[in-house]
């Protein structure tokens, strides 16, 4: 059985257009995505003072953290959240 040359042609153009998606497809790798920012929220329970600070082992909301440097109420963590930057700004995922 002979095949036609264009029958040839064509399916010699499919299996190059095959392995040109499949090799794209398996080099186009995203680059590793930086790991997200853990913040942690710090409020005074008067209102008149807050900070924020990076996440430390063992913060949780509503945990006391210390005396406020305004009044000297107590100070709460408020917020536990997380902060990944994106090349057209921020992007904020909230934990609390």
């Amino acid at each position: 059985m002979q095949l036609d040359p264009l029958i040839l042609g064509l399916l010699a153009v499919f299996v190059v257009l095959m392995i040109y998606t499949l090799l794209s497809f398996f080099t186009s790798r995203k680059p590793p995505a930086m790991p997200p920012k853990i913040l942690t929220k710090i409020a005074c329970v008067s209102g008149n003072y807050s900070e924020i600070r990076e996440f430390r082992e063992g913060d949780y909301v509503g945990k006391e953290v210390g005396k406020c440097p305004k009044c000297g109420a107590p100070l709460l963590i408020v917020a536990v959240y997380s902060e990944v930057v994106r090349q057209g700004g921020k992007e904020v995922t909230a934990h609390s």
